[in-house]
């Protein structure tokens, strides 16, 4: 009923032809299983309205081979953060990712994904520039604002 509630678009699709391929995709190519890949579809419905080949594939395929994280560290972050699935590797992740890299390396790849959710130009670069401005040249202070960084980004 939640999964009704949470997305009800779901009544009108085929089983056959949409619901099951998602399942099957999930559970046997990204290797959840069967439980793996129900819970990743309770906390995200809308998973069930992606192209498999098209949406779905690519984002695992970036996860596995770019960020290095091999097929069960692309499905253990799915698991944890679903929204992934969402997020376009061209517009969203690898930018995001690049910034993130670039101004806190030694941040979590959580927090990133957590970070790849908000518009960079219009919500991290803006915050990031002035928490910088903030804190100068005095590495003292720089270790501050990155933290101060993170936190407000994730506010």
């Amino acid at each position: 009923m939640k999964l009704i509630t949470k997305f009800p678009s779901v009544l009108t699709y085929s089983v056959e032809t949409n619901i099951a391929p998602k399942v099957r995709y999930l559970a046997e190519e990204l290797g959840l299983g069967w439980d793996g890949a129900v819970k990743v579809i309770a906390k995200y419905p809308s998973v069930l309205g992606f192209n498999a080949e098209h949406n779905l594939a690519p984002k695992v395929r970036y996860l596995a081979e770019e960020l290095g994280l091999g097929r069960d560290g692309a499905a253990k972050l799915i698991t944890t953060f679903p929204i992934v699935l969402e997020l376009s590797v061209d517009r969203k992740l690898r930018p995001t990712l690049r910034f993130v890299e670039n101004n806190f390396p030694n941040t979590s790849l959580t927090v990133t994904m957590h970070l790849a959710t908000y518009s960079l130009a219009g919500r991290l670069v803006p915050r990031v520039r002035l928490l910088q401005r903030w804190g100068g040249a005095d590495s003292t202070k720089k270790v501050h604002v990155e933290s101060a960084c993170i936190s407000v980004l994730l506010a």
